[in-house]
């Protein structure tokens, strides 16, 4: 979780620093994993983060949480469960693990692919999450082709980045 114009702070930090943080503070996160494909892309999305205490999660938002072994993870509400807890899923992933709301350290309220970044209550955006979410058991299926093609095309914009670098 780190730039290339910060030194890299490690889990713990980065907790403390969302738990000491005021309700409506934004932070932005490079994503890093391919779980969230398509939405999300590995070290090319940004994604910018929210702390809010009254902050209730709704089916398909996406939220930032940590597991009890402290691991950090970006991953969308697939649904509210009756006794409060909720059934989390990475868009990418057939599995899915549950966590009670009191894991969650912050939500995205925006997301950054190019240059202009976007609102998660974009019209678009929703519709396309709308259309994605049934779909979550044939994920991998669906998924397996991109996710190759996306490697391929960071890897090849990787050396391309190496090979002619900005002045």
């Amino acid at each position: 979780m780190s730039d290339n114009k910060h030194d890299s702070i490690d889990r713990e930090q980065l907790i403390r620093i969302l738990a000491e943080a005021k309700d409506g503070d934004r932070f932005p996160l490079l994503v890093t994993g391919g779980s969230m494909i398509p939405f999300l892309f590995d070290q090319r999305s940004l994604v910018f983060l929210e702390k809010n205490s009254a902050y209730v999660p709704q089916r398909g938002d996406i939220v930032f949480f940590a597991r009890p072994n402290l691991s950090l993870v970006l991953h969308r509400v697939v649904e509210l469960r009756e006794d409060g807890t909720l059934l989390i899923n990475g868009d990418a992933q057939s599995w899915t693990e549950v966590i009670s709301p009191d894991q969650i350290l912050a939500h995205v309220t925006h997301i950054q692919r190019r240059v202009k970044p976007f609102s998660v209550e974009n019209s678009f955006y929703r519709f396309a999450v709308k259309l994605w979410m049934p779909l979550r058991r044939a994920h991998p299926v669906l998924m397996k082709p991109f996710f190759y093609a996306n490697c391929l095309i960071f890897k090849l914009s990787r050396r391309y980045r190496a090979k002619y670098p900005r002045r």
